[in-house]
């Protein structure tokens, strides 16, 4: 009987650590759910401001496309929380059947003993019990006994309150449970139905703008062309940062009578570090996935690395890092603290370079610049202004380099 209440025990004790999994996975997917409505709901005002001019424009295909692939994001973010409460209902119910028959066992057995408590009421059958005992000794245990089986008898109908409360508790978890997955099914209908509008709309002004596919190419080749012009310019920046801290780490390692580090050696792509920006490095490493976003609002239009046009055909555009589309006046903010290495013009188009130990962020896109080169920054100090064009609206395009490679800062990003 004792292993029965003990497996009880076990029983309870496993569904509530497996429920505390299950809400700190849902939980997570519930905040990410919360972001994603969120850049839904911000890329729509988007969509609404674009859409007032009647011809179509790059800047709302972007906003469209960002739109799409965060509905879809949201859509599998859903199919996950339902895939969680799928495997929560299916524990419910194996917990509400093994509730039920220990439940039944233990009713079984408490009825059998409320029986012979029943048989053998009197105190004169009691008295008798114990008289027919051979010695002291047995009439003693015989008395410990009969306590014994009031004691236990008292404490198995605990038990059982017990159990039937944990059972009790078990299906009103379970029906909640069926209930919620009801309303996320239904919203996932719901999502998918505006993301096939969403894609419609995608099309429609696909189509718009391929008739005028000559002027974008005239704008892209403009665009690229700059484009490269600001490669240029941020790598040169950092390579003259990599020589200059390999000059000063070579002339301490001189005064010291050392031999310099062979990380340091002419050439290397990776810089000198003092201790200090080690450390701020490694914190910068360290905030991998949690970076703040270098404006206060916005959502990504153009992505990392090489992606096909969304309107020309069989043309590739090499994006340096990500675009950002934002609010008309917007600033643009630093990811992480660090010191201005350098203010780089390209065309009308300013860019802010940030060092962060052997790491650098760029802000470009920027209309005007609220810090100059050298001035140390804090986390989250104002940079410069986004600018605003008639093709693109306002969209500020963040870099993230570790030495003189390209990383992609989508990683780096909190909620990304």
């Amino acid at each position: 009987m004792q292993a029965l209440f003990k497996s009880i025990s076990v029983i309870v004790v496993l569904l509530l650590v497996s429920l505390a999994g299950y809400g700190q996975t849902r939980a997570e997917l519930e905040k990410r759910k919360q972001q994603l409505e969120k850049d839904i709901a911000y890329t729509q005002r988007i969509l609404n401001e674009t859409q007032k001019d009647k011809s179509a424009s790059l800047e709302e295909l972007q906003a469209l496309n960002s739109q799409i692939r965060n509905r879809q994001k949201l859509i599998n973010n859903v199919n996950s929380q339902i895939n969680v409460l799928d495997n929560e209902i299916y524990g419910n119910q194996r917990q509400i059947a093994s509730l039920r028959e220990k439940l039944e066992k233990l009713q079984e057995e408490y009825a059998s003993m409320v029986s012979f408590a029943f048989r053998n009421k009197n105190s004169y059958s009691k008295l008798m019990f114990i008289f027919a005992a051979k010695d002291f000794q047995q009439a003693f245990r015989r008395i410990r006994y009969l306590q014994d089986i009031g004691e236990y008898r008292r404490k198995q109908a605990g038990y059982i309150k017990e159990t039937q409360a944990a059972l009790n508790a078990e299906i009103e978890k379970l029906k909640n449970n069926k209930s919620r997955q009801v309303k996320l099914l239904a919203e996932n209908e719901k999502q998918r139905d505006v993301l096939n509008q969403d894609k419609q709309q995608q099309s429609a002004v696909v189509s718009q703008l391929q008739d005028k596919e000559e002027t974008l190419k005239e704008k892209l080749a403009t665009q690229q062309q700059e484009a490269r012009r600001l490669d240029a310019a941020i790598t040169a920046a950092i390579k003259r940062e990599i020589e200059e801290a390999r000059r000063k780490a070579e002339a301490a390692a001189k005064a010291r009578g050392e031999a310099p580090a062979p990380e340091v050696s002419r050439g290397s792509s990776a810089l000198a570090l003092t201790p200090e920006a080690k450390a701020l490095s490694a914190g910068f490493a360290n905030n991998r996935g949690k970076l703040p976003w270098p404006v206060e609002a916005g959502v990504i239009v153009s992505r990392f690395g090489r992606q096909e046009h969304p309107v020309l055909e069989n043309v590739i555009v090499d994006n340096l890092g990500v675009g950002i589309k934002t609010d008309p006046g917007a600033v643009a903010r630093a990811v992480f603290e660090g010191e201005v290495t350098s203010i780089v013009q390209i065309g009308g188009n300013l860019a802010v370079i940030v060092k962060h130990g052997e790491y650098f962020t760029v802000y470009s896109r920027l209309k005007s610049v609220l810090v100059e080169q050298g001035d140390k920054v804090i986390l989250k100090q104002a940079l410069g202004v986004v600018r605003t064009s008639p093709d693109e609206g306002t969209k500020v395009e963040f870099q993230l380099w570790k030495g003189t490679v390209k990383l992609n800062p989508e990683y780096w990003l909190y909620g990304r």
